[in-house]
């Protein structure tokens, strides 16, 4: 089992939303609240063949893995 079989989405998307995904909080503590571009959830969904629904889901289920294990890399490298 590679690691990006375990956040697809997040293997396959940009830096931004990346360093987004695995935000916690803003400057001087304020929770962070990630809230997914349209685009984003538009493309997967393509990609894939889901709905948008699983696709959010799909989202929620990777940033909460990503934030309890923060030893994963930001960069994936071609073939992880």
């Amino acid at each position: 089992m590679t690691l990006s079989s375990l956040v697809p989405i997040y293997a396959r998307s940009s830096r931004k939303t990346r360093l987004c995904m695995r935000r916690k909080k803003w400057r001087y503590g304020k929770i962070y609240v990630y809230e997914p571009r349209k685009d984003l959830i538009r493309n997967v969904a393509r990609e894939f063949g889901w709905s948008e629904q699983k696709v959010r889901t799909e989202i929620e289920r990777e940033r909460f893995w990503l934030l309890a294990n923060p030893w994963f890399p930001l960069d994936l490298k071609k073939g992880e």
